[in-house]
């Protein structure tokens, strides 16, 4: 009895992507100086540009099968090739090693982590400074209600601090007490 197995081809998941070159839809342009510029700085041969005959937009791809199928890089609209193209280093930017990405992303996702530790420090050394200035004046209440709300210090996150003080000084003022001065003005001396 003979086994065969059926399975899906590198074209056939290539075509399921809309990664295939339909020459109805994509014009393949010849190699120009751009193209070739571009090539050099990423050493990256198998670069070519296309202009989408629906869109008129212009796209940097590679081929991963030469004249057949590609993978899109960046698309950028304009009268003609050089206008809007991106720069060789925005090209090299974007063609960078994986590996090399997300190293980058991860130091980037790492400084913004560090950075909002040292701002929560900040914000529990700007608290423990207001409730030990409460106590010092014997407002137990205040330094309580200090220990127990959420606080933020300006170096934390400035809209977030402006915001709260805002609020407080709203609130304050709504929960001061107004004073009339009527009847507190001076008998006129005539």
């Amino acid at each position: 009895m003979l086994d065969i197995e059926v399975g899906t081809s590198v074209e056939d998941l290539a075509a399921m992507e809309g990664l295939v070159i339909d020459p109805a839809r994509h014009q393949v342009l010849p190699d120009g100086d751009y193209i070739k510029g571009a090539r050099r700085h990423t050493g990256l041969d198998v670069l070519f540009i296309y202009r989408h005959r629906e869109t008129g937009n212009f796209v940097l791809a590679g081929w991963t099968i030469k004249g057949k199928m590609c993978i899109e890089l960046m698309s950028w609209a304009g009268e003609h090739l050089l206008q809007g193209a991106p720069s060789y280093q925005e090209i090299a930017h974007r063609t960078r090693p994986v590996e090399e990405q997300r190293r980058e992303r991860i130091a980037q996702i790492r400084a913004v982590r560090e950075k909002e530790r040292a701002g929560m420090k900040v914000s529990e050394q700007a608290r423990d400074e207001q409730v030990k200035r409460a106590r010092a004046r014997g407002d137990i209440k205040g330094a309580a209600s200090l220990l127990m709300s959420p606080y933020t210090a300006r170096e934390e996150s400035p809209k977030e601090f402006d915001a709260t003080i805002d609020k407080m000084t709203e609130a304050s003022y709504h929960a001061t007490p107004k004073i009339s001065t009527r009847g507190l003005e001076l008998p006129s001396s005539s």
